[in-house]
């Protein structure tokens, strides 16, 4: 598995529609061969900044999908459209699973 980590500042008093038009263009993208899921969350220590992970079959699978979205007529909605709500964004991490513990206590 893939992980890409996005760090989003969404613009005062449109944090909603950076939201709706986020999960539009995920929407799309996570139906994409490969697309594992992503999740949005927001800071704790500032509440302010949200957090965009996107799980992927490998890398490989993202660039191939991304690249054929980018051909689409819609491509600048589906890839950008929640931009115009931000004041920044970008990438703040990615990579590769290389190990997995899922031992749950409930005690």
């Amino acid at each position: 598995m893939y992980r890409v980590i996005f760090e989003h500042h969404p613009k005062k008093n449109q944090e909603k529609e950076f939201m709706i038009y986020w999960k539009k263009g995920s929407d799309i993208i996570q139906m994409q061969k490969g697309a594992r899921g992503t999740k949005l969350f927001r800071s704790l220590k500032n509440p302010k900044v949200m957090y965009a992970m996107a799980d992927w079959e490998s890398k490989e699978a993202r660039d191939k999908a991304i690249e054929k979205l980018s051909k689409r007529e819609d491509a600048q909605f589906v890839l950008h459209g929640h931009e115009k709500y931000v004041s920044s964004h970008k990438v703040i991490a990615e990579g590769e699973l290389v190990e997995v513990s899922n031992i749950i206590s409930h005690n």
